[in-house]
């Protein structure tokens, strides 16, 4: 009996350690719909279940500061509920070549999970701008997630010096 009440004890702990539950996205809509609520709620929890979880797997202590950066961007933004949404697959030749903008990068990025469509997000700021957000979407045996490529060790060194120029930039300016 004691045997029986540790185990269920130990089950349960390791049930309350769990990463995040994964969200399954049946469709491309309700995944780029979440990302949408995600993004407006400025909740980076609910933000990166859109995301594969292999890619998030993926974030370690080396490039943690790349993607911590990359999650407070997609954040920084209100994307409005009515915005236009279009999709385009990788490699379609009406994709204006966004789908080969993943081969162009090859050297910089590695991406564990293939994106298969090209998201076209079109919505006004003001009445003077406007603003288009790109997503890579991939359609897996798991449903629907967002990917998204990990920096290889030279993109890391370019983005910090690229990041601590901009901050000295910064620092330089008078008030």
């Amino acid at each position: 009996m004691k045997y029986i009440i540790y185990l269920t004890i130990v089950l349960l702990i390791l049930s309350g350690c769990s990463r995040h539950s994964i969200v399954r996205f049946n469709t491309k809509e309700d995944l780029v719909g979440y990302y949408i609520k995600s993004v407006n709620s400025k909740d980076i929890e609910l933000l990166k279940k859109a995301y594969h979880p292999q890619l998030l797997k993926m974030i370690t202590d080396d490039n943690a500061d790349f993607f911590n950066d990359f999650f407070a961007k997609e954040l920084s933004r209100s994307i409005p509920s009515d915005s236009d949404v279009s999709y385009q697959a990788v490699g379609d030749s009406n994709d204006a070549g966004l789908g080969n903008l993943i081969f162009m990068f090859k050297d910089a990025f590695d991406y564990p999970i293939a994106p298969t469509l090209v998201c076209e997000i079109d919505y006004n700021e003001s009445e003077y701008s406007s603003v288009t957000k790109f997503l890579y979407l991939s359609d897996t045996r798991d449903g629907w997630f967002l990917v998204f490529g990990i920096p290889k060790q030279q993109t890391l060194v370019q983005y910090r010096d690229a990041k601590n120029q901009k901050d000295k930039g910064k620092s330089g300016m008078v008030k």
